[in-house]
């Protein structure tokens, strides 16, 4: 292979700056430049940069080293990175039939501190998978479902949080759910600003590239830890499910022709679905 500036890696096909060249007083080296539509389609939905003069350069996977330059990371599986000095699985990882190769399995207590504040990752099984940016009618989705949520968490002395918040299921699985409803006996679960234990619903929104993740995934993850509901939203065809915890496994309810749906097992949490998606495609008709 041709080599290349040891501040310059290969991602996906395209050649990125680390974030180090930044503070050089260095041309612009690589290939390039390059333009949005023809270098955007061919990263990943999570993957961090920024674009300069037409040049791409990371911004969250690597790590300095001597004179503010970042050597070039070694050979890994394409769908390994090397974060912070801990391998992490990049989201289509979940799309797999495929076992964990990457060193672990790491504990939340051992790995957590390492990470920066803002990166968005989960744990399975002990792995590190990192959770793709939400796009624009994702986070309005989400928008909507969280005003819900909140109108009925503060009549009834609750919790309604969004992502990112951690929720530790056990010292090896750790996820970041859309948004999640807590009754104020469960607000003991919450130590140093992680919630520990299963709250009293989970909402995922699904994601066009990473279907598997909520519906397959986390489904039997939830399950396994004892959410005693799971939501699941498409906003590519408009659709909801609801599954409510009976004897250990998932039951899926319906919401009524009139589009009303009320917890069987926790009668405040309620929403009318024809009333969700017709906000919803008011603001994106053509999803």
């Amino acid at each position: 292979m041709t080599a290349i500036p040891s501040y310059i890696c290969k991602v996906h096909g395209v050649l990125a700056y680390q974030p180090g060249v930044l503070e050089l007083d260095h041309a612009w080296d690589g290939p390039g430049p390059y333009t949005y539509p023809e270098t955007w389609e061919k990263l990943p939905e999570g993957f961090y940069c920024e674009m300069y003069e037409g040049h791409i350069v990371l911004q969250e996977y690597a790590k300095e080293f001597g004179q503010g330059k970042i050597p070039y990371v070694k050979t890994i599986p394409t769908f390994i990175e090397e974060v912070h000095g801990v391998l992490a699985y990049r989201p289509e990882v979940l799309e797999l039939d495929h076992p964990w190769d990457a060193p672990g399995p790491y504990t939340f207590e051992e790995t957590w501190p390492k990470l920066p504040e803002k990166f968005h990752c989960e744990l399975y099984e002990g792995h590190i998978v990192m959770s793709p940016a939400a796009l624009y009618d994702h986070q309005y989705l989400s928008g909507l479902l969280y005003r819900t949520l909140s109108d009925i968490a503060d009549k009834n002395n609750a919790d309604a949080m969004q992502a990112p918040l951690d929720v530790k299921f056990a010292n090896r699985v750790v996820q970041q759910p859309d948004l999640i409803y807590v009754e104020n006996a469960r607000r003991k679960q919450v130590v140093n600003g992680v919630m520990r234990g299963a709250p009293n619903l989970v909402i995922e929104i699904i994601s066009p590239s990473h279907p598997s993740r909520d519906r397959i995934k986390k489904f039997k993850l939830y399950q396994k830890y004892g959410v005693p509901e799971y939501w699941l939203f498409n906003p590519r065809n408009q659709t909801e499910e609801f599954h409510v915890l009976v004897d250990g496994k998932y039951q899926q309810f319906n919401a009524n022709a009139q589009g009303n749906y009320r917890s069987p097992i926790l009668p405040v949490l309620k929403i009318n679905i024809k009333e969700l998606w017709k906000k919803y495609l008011k603001r994106f008709p053509n999803p």
